[in-house]
């Protein structure tokens, strides 16, 4: 069986210029191999950011977006899930969020293994004091579940009380069921 690829992707916007750098060094640490990138931005109403993503020969798209609150996570995860084409997994590393050099390598073992459909890791919380939340910060998607939960309605309906991570979450759990969340294992850093 050929190896699992993954689209590393997120949701951005020119609020988080400031820690690209770091975050791109992130991305090019990590030791898996089978590894690509993409960010959405969702800047809305300029391509300016967009356009700076660009010049440094980042893969991306500019999409306005949704305009309910956190309507920039809907938009940015239909994003991904288009550009995840045939790849085997989604990692949602969010544009602040710095990850270490073996957590691609970590997750894909862990969702091979278990045949789960998302695999998520614990990380601070900037809202909690720094407590930890296991959110889209660092998650692990198999794009089949992804996008079959797309199918399922989570990117038209998010209810009213709903977190997005959270419907995506319970969405994607009810097309394929297996969903693990970490903690511990991994030393992850959200940028304030």
């Amino acid at each position: 069986m050929p190896p699992s690829t993954v689209l590393v992707a997120a949701p951005t916007c020119a609020d988080y210029e400031p820690y690209f750098a770091q975050w791109w060094a992130a991305y090019e640490a990590f030791t898996y191999a089978q590894k690509s990138v993409y960010l959405v931005d969702t800047t809305p109403g300029t391509t300016a950011y967009y356009d700076t993503l660009v010049a440094r020969g980042v893969p991306c798209v500019h999409a306005e977006p949704d305009p309910r609150p956190t309507g920039y996570l809907i938009t940015g995860w239909k994003e991904m899930a288009k550009a995840a084409g045939s790849k085997t997994y989604v990692a949602s590393i969010e544009a602040d969020t710095i990850c270490p050099p073996e957590t691609l390598t970590f997750l894909v073992e862990i969702a091979d293994r278990y045949n789960a459909a998302w695999v998520a890791h614990e990380y601070p919380d900037h809202n909690q004091n720094g407590g930890p939340i296991c959110a889209l910060g660092c998650t692990l998607v198999r794009v089949a579940s992804l996008k079959a939960g797309i199918t399922g309605g989570w990117g038209d309906v998010v209810p009213d009380g709903h977190s997005v991570d959270a419907y995506i979450y319970d969405t994607i759990r009810g097309v394929n069921g297996r969903c693990i969340e970490l903690s511990n294992f991994l030393t992850i850093q959200h940028l304030p």
